[in-house]
Order: C-alpha cells, then sequence, then structure tokens
C-alpha cells in the first residue's frame, strides 16, 4: 500500500517491500546521505536506499518519478510505501 505523510520528509519503503514485492537491491547511502532519519514509526537507522519509478492505475500514460526510497533498520514496518514532504526528485 501506497500511503503519503506530511509528517516525514524523506520516502520510506520497508526492507520487506522492497526486496520480496519490488525485487530491487538496496543501494548503499552516499556520504551525504543522512544515516538516521524520522520514518513514520519514529526515529530509525537508514540502511540504504532504493528508487522507482510509479505511475496511477487511472493515468497510466503518466510516469512519475525517480522516486528515491530510503530502507530502515525496522523490522516489520507497519508500512509498505511512504511518501514524504519530499515526494519526487
Amino acid at each position: 500500500m501506497l500511503s503519503r505523510s506530511r509528517r516525514v520528509r524523506l520516502s520510506f519503503a520497508s526492507k520487506k517491500f522492497a526486496s520480496d514485492v519490488l525485487n530491487q537491491q538496496m543501494q548503499p547511502l552516499g556520504s551525504h546521505d543522512p544515516s538516521v532519519a524520522r520514518s513514520p514509526s519514529g526515529k530509525q537507522q537508514i540502511l540504504g536506499s532504493i528508487e522507482v519509478l510509479w505511475r496511477l492505475a487511472e493515468a497510466r500514460e503518466t510516469i512519475h518519478g525517480p522516486v528515491r526510497l530510503f530502507i530502515t533498520s525496522e523490522e516489520n514496518a507497519p508500512y509498505d510505501i511512504v511518501l514524504g514532504k519530499g515526494g519526487t526528485k
């Protein structure tokens, strides 16, 4: 499930969703990336990130993104993907 949050600045994907559903390998953090951030569940350590393109079911011709989704250390995150205020590049 995709959701939005005005309470967080970055966008997040759960580890399980990124690997099991999107089949994406987590990329390591760069030197300017945050190592800790406020996720929808609170302050979490960031392990890496993935980038995705997406589109809405009702507007399939419009592709959005890329969106960088940060992966946290949280086990069993209560979300699949959360778009924060920073959203897209």
